[in-house]
């Protein structure tokens, strides 16, 4: 019974995104893979193993502004094509929603790019990920367990308990900052 609640409630979900952000085509509505246990890593751009985690060990100076009613978040990204598929997208104004009581997810017109061999990680709260099979962008408000797909991106920087303290569906601006 909780497997349909959910799947209905994702596809009344999409169906609202979609129709607020654009044609953009999200194929179906897959599920999150909860096939690994929760390890409690937190990836860390320091970290020389990251790219073991994550698909990317460099770090930069790549930092987005997420501009909303009620204040604004900062995030760190690192040089992945999933982030490059961001920034060429940039500006935008896009409706971020809640999803799972756990992270806050955002489609752009363009699906994210993702790397076909991530086989994902277990997020921290903070992380900012691409969910490679959906193609969308989730900032991690609440620990969640390994998923498979999930592309580390950065992390948030400022403003997380802002962004986490908007309720249901909310427009935003997503910016470079400097």
């Amino acid at each position: 019974m909780k497997k349909i609640y959910l799947f209905l409630s994702v596809t009344l979900l999409m169906t609202l995104i979609s129709g607020c952000v654009g044609s953009s085509d999200n194929g179906g509505v897959p599920s999150f893979d909860a096939a690994g246990p929760s390890s409690g890593n937190v990836p860390d751009p320091s970290d020389e193993n990251l790219s073991d985690r994550t698909g990317s060990a460099e770090t930069t100076d790549i930092r987005i502004r997420m501009r909303f009613d009620g204040g604004e978040a900062t995030a760190v990204l690192v040089d992945n094509p999933s982030v490059r598929s961001l920034l060429a997208q940039l500006p935008v104004a896009v409706t971020c929603a809640d999803y799972a009581d756990s992270e806050k997810i955002v489609y752009f017109p363009e699906r994210l790019l993702s790397d076909s061999s991530s086989a994902g990680y277990d997020p921290a709260v903070g992380d900012v990920t691409c969910y490679g099979p959906w193609g969308n962008l989730a900032v991690f408000y609440r620990d969640q367990p390994y998923a498979g797909g999930l592309i580390y991106m950065g992390r948030i920087e400022s403003g997380l308990d802002l962004l986490t303290a908007q309720n249901g569906a909310f427009e935003m601006v997503i910016e470079r900052a400097a």
